[in-house]
C-alpha cells in the first residue's frame, strides 16, 4: 500500500470518520454547538468526500502534478491538524448544565425581522440595478463581488440579513401573534433570493442557527434536539441545498449544465453530485493544490497571514502591492491571473495556510482554534438574553466555522457581522412603546 493508492485513501478517510464520531460521542450533549458543526463538516469533507473519489477512480475537483500522492498526504496532514483541534477543544471544554431560562424581546426580535428581510430585499435590488441583470448566476462569468459595482459592500448586505432572517422568523414563530401572517412569505422570498444568488452555505447557516434554538429552548426535555432528528434534518438540508442549483437554472430558462459533471439517476450518483463533483466541502482537493505549491515554492513564512488586514481592500489592490492571503496565493497558483478578473475560486483553510507558510511541522497548533472554539461553546450555551445582537452574533460564532476555515475571510465576514449586529440592535430600539414585550422562554 503506497501512499498514492486508493487504499491509503480508505484508510486515512476511514481514520477522519472514526476520529469525528469519537470527539462526537464523547461531546455529546448538547448536540448543535459549533464544535460539532465543524466535525460534521469535516467527517463530509475528509471522510465521505475522499471515499466517494476513491470510489470513482481518485477523482479530485483540482488536478495536480503529485496527483494521488498529493491528495492522500492532505488527507494524513488533515489528520494531524483536526486531531490537535480535538484535544484542544476538549481541554477547555466544559460540561453544559441545563436548563437555562432564556428570555426573548419580541418587540426587538420582531422589528429586527422585518429590517433584516427589507435590508436584504433592498440590497439585492440595488445589486441588480446597479448589473443591470448581469448578477444572476445565468448571466455572469465571474462572482458577485466582481460583477457588480459596490459589490464588496453590497453582497455581505445582502446576504447576511437575508441569512440571519431565517432564525429571527423562527423567534418570531415561537412567540405567536399576528407577525406570524406574513412569515410564509417573507421568509421565502429570503431563500429565493439565496438561491439566485448562489448562496446555498448561508441558507445552511440560518437553519443551524434554527436547531441551535430549538434545542437551547429545550434541552434537557423530552422534545429536546435529539441525533436521529438532526441527522434527518441534516439530510432534508442536504438534499433541499442539492436541488436548488438546478431548479434556480431551470427557473431562469437556462439549458446549459451547472456542474461538470452530469449525475446519474441513482441514489449514488445523486450524493456524488453533490458531495465529489461540486465545489462543497472541497478542502481535501485544496490541499493538494498546498502540496503542489510547496514542490515548486518556497515556505511563505508568515506571508498570508500578515496580508489578512487586507482582505478588507478590494483584490484589485491586493493585486497591485503584490500582497495576496492565502486564499489569493493558492488560486493565483492554480488558475493563474484568471482568478484576479472572474474572482472565482476555491477557499483556503486554515490547516492549508499553515502548510504553505511553515510546512506540516506546525499543524500540531490546531489545538488553539480547538481551544478558542470550546469558549464560543460556552458562551452560546450561557446566553440567558436573546437580542437582535445576540442573534447576529451568533450568526458570526456559527460562521467562523470553528476558527479552521479562512483565517481572512472568517476575519472580514465576522466583522461584517458585528457591524450589522450593532446597526439592527439600534434600529429595533427605535419608536418602541412603553411597554418592553419580553418573554420567558423557558421549557
Amino acid at each position: 500500500m503506497t501512499i498514492g493508492s486508493l487504499s491509503t485513501t480508505y484508510v486515512v478517510a476511514t481514520a477522519h470518520l472514526l476520529l469525528s464520531l469519537a470527539a462526537i460521542a464523547l461531546t455529546r450533549y448538547p448536540v448543535i454547538t459549533t464544535f460539532h458543526v465543524v466535525l460534521a463538516s469535516h467527517a463530509l469533507g475528509f471522510g465521505v468526500r475522499p471515499i466517494l473519489a476513491a470510489l470513482a477512480g481518485g477523482y479530485t475537483l483540482y488536478p495536480v502534478a503529485l496527483g494521488p500522492e498529493a491528495y492522500n498526504r492532505g488527507l494524513m496532514y488533515e489528520l494531524v491538524f483536526i486531531l490537535s483541534y480535538v484535544l484542544g477543544y476538549m481541554l477547555f471544554r466544559r460540561r453544559i448544565k441545563g436548563p437555562i431560562a432564556i428570555h426573548v424581546n419580541t418587540t426587538h426580535i420582531t422589528r429586527a425581522y422585518h429590517w433584516s428581510t427589507v435590508v436584504g430585499l433592498a440590497s439585492v435590488l440595488v445589486i441588480h440595478l446597479l448589473s443591470r441583470g448581469t448578477w444572476l448566476p445565468t448571466a455572469r462569468s465571474s462572482s458577485i463581488t466582481a460583477a457588480v459595482p459596490f459589490g464588496k459592500l453590497l453582497f455581505p448586505l445582502a446576504v447576511i440579513p437575508l441569512s440571519i432572517s431565517i432564525p429571527l422568523a423562527y423567534l418570531v414563530w415561537q412567540q405567536g401573534g399576528k407577525a406570524r401572517a406574513i412569515l410564509p412569505l417573507t421568509l421565502g422570498l429570503s431563500l429565493v433570493l439565496l438561491s439566485l444568488l448562489y448562496q446555498r452555505s448561508f441558507i445552511l447557516h440560518g437553519f443551524v442557527l434554527v436547531l441551535f434554538f430549538y434545542e437551547r429552548f429545550r434541552y434537557k426535555e423530552r422534545m429536546r434536539l435529539g441525533y436521529a432528528c438532526a441527522a434527518a434534518v441534516a439530510v432534508f438540508l442536504i438534499v433541499l441545498l442539492g436541488v436548488l442549483r438546478p431548479v434556480t437554472v431551470t427557473l431562469l430558462q437556462q439549458h446549459r449544465a451547472v456542474e461538470q459533471h452530469a449525475a446519474d439517476n441513482t441514489l449514488l450518483g445523486a450524493i456524488q453530485s453533490f458531495l465529489l463533483f461540486s465545489p462543497n466541502f472541497d478542502s481535501p482537493d485544496v490541499f493538494s493544490v498546498a502540496i503542489q505549491y510547496l514542490e515548486g515554492n518556497k515556505p511563505l513564512l508568515g506571508k498570508t497571514f500578515l496580508a489578512v488586514p487586507l482582505r478588507f481592500t478590494t483584490p484589485n489592490l491586493r493585486h497591485a502591492l503584490g500582497i495576496g492571503t492565502a486564499t489569493d496565493t493558492l488560486n493565483v497558483f492554480y488558475w493563474g491571473d484568471k482568478y484576479w478578473t472572474t474572482r472565482f475560486g476555491f477557499a483556503v483553510g486554515l490547516p492549508q495556510e499553515l502548510v504553505i507558510n511553515f510546512g506540516a511541522v506546525l499543524l500540531i497548533l490546531g489545538f488553539i482554534p480547538g481551544m478558542a472554539t470550546a469558549m464560543v461553546d460556552r458562551w452560546i450555551w450561557g446566553l440567558k438574553y436573546i437580542r437582535v445582537s445576540s442573534v447576529y452574533a451568533l450568526g458570526a460564532a456559527f460562521f467562523a466555522w470553528g476558527f479552521t476555515g479562512d483565517i481572512a475571510g472568517t476575519v472580514q465576514w465576522g466583522v461584517a457581522y458585528l457591524l450589522l449586529a450593532s446597526a439592527f440592535n439600534l434600529v429595533a430600539r427605535v419608536r418602541l412603546s412603553s411597554r418592553s414585550n419580553c418573554g420567558a422562554m423557558s421549557r
